[in-house]
């Protein structure tokens, strides 16, 4: 009886193990995908999609799902047709980036069976030919580094790490110094840590093998020679000028103004036009940097560089804010200026100028008229009074009269303002309701302006302001039994249509 159980026992784990066979000699795997390995061209078309020897269980196999981009992971919904998951991330695939698709050994089938390995797909969208690639290298090829501490530039297509750039470029003989990067990673810069040698020869070798930021090496070398000279002439100022742009919506031409300089002689330089840039001619490059430290300003708004920074033989400066018009000033060149061998000039130069360009002239006030009896039909009848800047506390006999300004009335009247400007300026009337004020003293008189014009007048015009700028306004004056002071004012920063900006307020003071 002992010896049947245990034959019993034997078949049972016999059958056993062979049915475990059996289970394992079915496995669970990944049968084939989208897309396939390797460069894809079209990425807003590319399926991402993995299919399954046979039924999987759902939610474990998303858990085990994973795309990454560029080893982000990228976020997505999923979709099942059979035993086909496929993968819609929530954006389009995007050019120049790598993916890896991945489904872990989490992943199992409906009886639990699980992937006897990972599986990993790696594919992009980057092309080959876009491998790093040198544009430029300065100095170029077989040029002079003048400069005995000059730095060498080298310029890519694409951002390079900084140790690629320490590993991947050598110089032939060696020179101690130090690499960083700029323009965000785009461009190479090389400082020494002690002077070049006089003249020598320098190889400079990129290596095949240096790498931009997303691992793409380039594919090629790169050889490029220098030497360095011992260049010890001074620079200095060929010429000084100012440049004007000009006005092309009121067909008003650029201009180029020679200055001429204290030592030869001569009137100052007047003209200067508001908005105007100061241009510097020097014999050679110099740094930009270096003049700015060493040019001086008397009598106006400080100066800044608006060519770049580095070495340049024209440079051109604008002022922060615009010279007052009318101000004297006084530019001045110091020596210290240095040109890329590090020499440096010695020489000063000073230039006086004038801001009184023709179309840089402020809006000033002539003067202003209005009629003493509006209600007349006839002009003539209105009896206008004219009054200047210089009328101080004349007489406005303002009645209260039937036709004139009948006591506690509200008017309807005008008020003319003559303007002196630059040729063919006008002054700009949003301007003109901003800094026109009317006051009255002990309440004697008031006024309600309603509108501002300076086109389709219904009067002629003063004749002794026949060729000024006109401005009228309409309104409401009101007349009491007061009398007082009144003050017509044009507050500072009356504006015509070039920017042109007053400096001072107007006033003209009437006494009713």
């Amino acid at each position: 009886m002992i010896r049947y159980s245990i034959r019993v026992l034997l078949f049972a784990v016999l059958l056993l193990l062979a049915s475990c066979d059996i289970l394992r000699g079915d496995y669970f795997e990944i049968e084939s995908w989208t897309p396939e390995t390797g460069y894809q061209p079209e990425s807003g078309n590319i399926t991402v999609s993995v299919l399954f020897s046979h039924e999987p269980d759902r939610l474990s196999v998303e858990k085990a799902f994973s795309l990454t981009e560029d080893g982000l992971n990228r976020e997505g919904t999923y979709a099942w047709n059979g035993n086909r998951l496929t993968f819609h991330p929530f954006s389009p695939l995007e050019i120049n980036r790598d993916y890896v698709l991945s489904v872990s050994t989490e992943a199992c089938d409906t009886e639990g069976l699980s992937l006897d390995k990972k599986f990993e797909l790696c594919f992009s969208t980057r092309a080959e030919g876009e491998r790093p690639v040198l544009l430029e290298v300065s100095p170029a090829d077989l040029e002079v580094m003048a400069h005995d501490r000059g730095e060498l530039r080298l310029f890519f297509s694409g951002t390079v790490p900084l140790n690629a750039c320490i590993n991947n470029i050598n110089l032939s003989p060696s020179q101690t110094g130090l690499w960083h990067t700029g323009d965000e990673g785009r461009t190479a810069v090389f400082t020494p840590a002690e002077p070049w040698p006089q003249n020598t020869q320098f190889k400079l070798t990129v290596s095949s093998s240096l790498y931009d930021s997303r691992g793409r090496t380039a594919g090629r070398e790169w050889q490029s020679r220098f030497r360095t000279g011992a260049d010890e002439t001074k620079p200095f100022l060929l010429g000084a000028s100012m440049v004007f742009s000009g006005i092309p919506s009121k067909s008003i031409p650029a201009a180029v103004l020679p200055l001429r300089d204290l030592e030869s002689g001569g009137p100052e330089n007047s003209g200067w036009e508001a908005g105007s840039r100061l241009k510097l001619v020097f014999s050679e490059p110099v740094n930009v940097r270096s003049l700015g430290s060493r040019i001086g300003v008397q009598g106006a708004p400080a100066l800044e560089a608006e060519t770049g920074a580095g070495f340049a033989s024209e440079i051109l400066f604008r002022f922060t804010e615009k010279p007052a018009f009318g101000s004297r000033f006084l530019i001045t060149i110091n020596p210290g200026i240095e040109d890329a061998a590090g020499n440096e000039s010695d020489e000063i130069k000073s230039f006086p100028i004038r801001a009184n360009g023709t179309y840089s002239k402020p809006p000033s006030l002539l003067g202003i008229r209005l009629p003493m009896a509006p209600g007349k039909v006839e002009f003539g009848e209105q009896a206008p009074k004219v009054y200047t800047v210089s009328s101080l506390f004349a007489d406005l006999p303002i009645t209260q009269e039937t036709d004139h300004y009948p006591y506690e009335m509200q008017i309807f009247t005008w008020i003319e303002l003559y303007f002196d400007t630059s040729p063919e300026a006008s002054v700009d009337l949003f301007s003109i309701m901003d800094k026109f004020r009317f006051e009255a003293t002990n309440n004697a008189l008031s006024f309600s302006p309603r509108d501002v014009r300076n086109s389709g007048f219904t009067r002629p015009p003063e004749p002794r302001w026949e060729s000024a700028c006109r401005v009228e306004i309409r309104g409401y004056l009101g007349n009491t039994v007061n009398t007082g002071v009144a003050t017509f004012q044009i507050a500072s920063g009356l504006a015509d249509d070039r920017g042109n900006l007053t400096g001072a307020a107007f006033r003209i003071s009437l006494v009713k």
